[in-house]
Order: C-alpha cells, then sequence, then structure tokens
C-alpha cells in the first residue's frame, strides 16, 4: 500500500472516531460567577416490624460558584447556597409534613487548573453532603471530566472512589461509600442555545457500609445502589451547563439487642436537576 493511501486511511479512521476533545483547562477569570437553579426529590420509604414508613423531601435551591483567584497551577473558588427550600411530607409527622428555608455562606475550595479538586470546602450541612455522597461526584460534578484526558467521540472510562458521608439514620456516625463509575463521553452537541459536550455516567457498582451503636444496640448498614446522570458542559469555560440524575440506594441496618437481631430495609428513591441561569 501507498504511503499516501495509508495516510488517507488514517485520516478517515480519526474522523469516523469523532473530533478529539483535547481541551487542557477550565477558562475561567477571577471574578467570574456563575449561578446555577438546583431541584431534587428524595422518596425514602422504610419497613419496620411490619410496618410501611414513608417520608418524600422535594428542595430547590440555588447555587452560587465564585472564582476568586487563577493562579499557575490552581484556581480558587468559593460555593454558596444563597437560598434552599425544603419541603417534607409524611403521614408520620404532625400536620402530614413541614416546610424548611435555610442558606449556607461561601465556602472556599481549590482546583487545579482542569478542575480536580485538592481543597475540599467546609459544608456543615449532613444532608447535602449525604445526598451529594449518595449521588456521586460531589464538587467533581461541575467540572468537565474530559479535560482530564484526551477524549473522542463514543470513548469510555471507569472511575472507583470511595467516600465518607454522615449516616442520615444515625446521627454522629458516618457511611462508607464505595463505587465505580463508568463514563460514556457523546461528544459537543448544539443544545440550549449553544455548544455544549455531553458526558453520560452510570455507576456499575456501589458498596454502602457503617456501623454504630445506640443505647447498647449495636447497628451494622450494608447497602448497594445505582445511579445514572446525564450532563452537559459547556465548550467554553469546561463548567456545568445542565445535569440530571436518578438513582435507587437500598440500605439494610440489621440492629442486634440482647441477644436478638433485626433487619430494617430502607429505600432511597432520588433525583435531582441542576440547570445553570
Amino acid at each position: 500500500m501507498k504511503k499516501g493511501t495509508v495516510r488517507a486511511s488514517i485520516a478517515i479512521a480519526l474522523l469516523a472516531a469523532g473530533p478529539l476533545f483535547a481541551q487542557s483547562k477550565v477558562n475561567v477569570r477571577g471574578g467570574d460567577r456563575f449561578s446555577y437553579n438546583a431541584d431534587s426529590e428524595l422518596n425514602i420509604t422504610q419497613l419496620m416490624q411490619g410496618q410501611e414508613m414513608s417520608v418524600k423531601l422535594t428542595s430547590k435551591g440555588t447555587t452560587e460558584l465564585m472564582v476568586k483567584k487563577t493562579g499557575k497551577d490552581r484556581i480558587q473558588w468559593s460555593i454558596g447556597m444563597p437560598s434552599m427550600h425544603i419541603t417534607t411530607t409524611s403521614d408520620m409527622m404532625p400536620g402530614a409534613g413541614m416546610d424548611t428555608s435555610f442558606s449556607s455562606e461561601p465556602a472556599d475550595f481549590v482546583t487545579d487548573l482542569k478542575g480536580n479538586v485538592i481543597e475540599e470546602p467546609k459544608i456543615s450541612e449532613n444532608m447535602l453532603k449525604t445526598f451529594s455522597g449518595l449521588q456521586g461526584g460531589g464538587l467533581e460534578q461541575m467540572f468537565l471530566p474530559a479535560i482530564a484526558k484526551s477524549s473522542r467521540q463514543g470513548d469510555t472510562w471507569e472511575v472507583t472512589e470511595t467516600d465518607t458521608v454522615p449516616n442520615p439514620m444515625l446521627a454522629g456516625s458516618d457511611m462508607y461509600i464505595e463505587r465505580t463509575t463508568t463514563y460514556y463521553y457523546d461528544g459537543p452537541v448544539d443544545t440550549m442555545q449553544t455548544r455544549a459536550v455531553r458526558i453520560r455516567a452510570e455507576v456499575t457498582s456501589m458498596s454502602i457500609s457503617g456501623s454504630s451503636e445506640m443505647m447498647g444496640a449495636q447497628i451494622l448498614v450494608e447497602g448497594d445502589g445505582d445511579m445514572s446522570t446525564t450532563s452537559y458542559f459547556s465548550e467554553k469555560d469546561g463548567l456545568l451547563l445542565s445535569s440530571r440524575a436518578s438513582g435507587v440506594i437500598s440500605l439494610r441496618l440489621v440492629v442486634t439487642s440482647e441477644g436478638e437481631t433485626e433487619v430494617v430495609p430502607i429505600e432511597y428513591a432520588m433525583s435531582a436537576t441542576t440547570t445553570r441561569n
């Protein structure tokens, strides 16, 4: 085969594989601000001693992301929640539910130039930390993961990570979440009147564990779950434009007291949407 034919064959193969995404860093400047609307719904179902109890939590809030300073090898950010409104609905509660509103002061964090978080913010709201941990991604979900690698349309890769989050059922104790996520790079698309990069993510395995003691009873936490997310990122700055996530987490509390053991199953069905203003 002639050299020219070989070159042409390679070029055709590369074109067929889709354009290469090789953006080297997040494209922001000091003082840049990004505002997001975040909506979520969490349905909790618990079966205890043959009785089913359910709680529904819906939330609407805004998140503000600001670039404080850019440096040679890192970016200083702040993230805050100016408003968050949570509605809790349950037949077990007085009045069948309650409404709660709160806000959080901006917390500083640091990333490298590709959006990898190297200094976490101090977040005090246990519910937010737990939901973020179960959903997966945390702050990293705000930054285009393809920046960290040269990606072609159709590429996939896996990431395994472990998080420690507060246990929402047992105050003062933690849960340990290990999950493997597969990412699918769909490449640039035209959406929301702009060019965006679409990435899908699926949690292919999740293991949840923890332990605690309450009033003399030993409590073990075990569980698993799944989660899927579709996200769109700006080609211009590499930050999130919008995302939609959903999943189901199944937990089991194994309670042992005075030689007797009871298993309490709890299911979390969740969905969340985040959109840049």
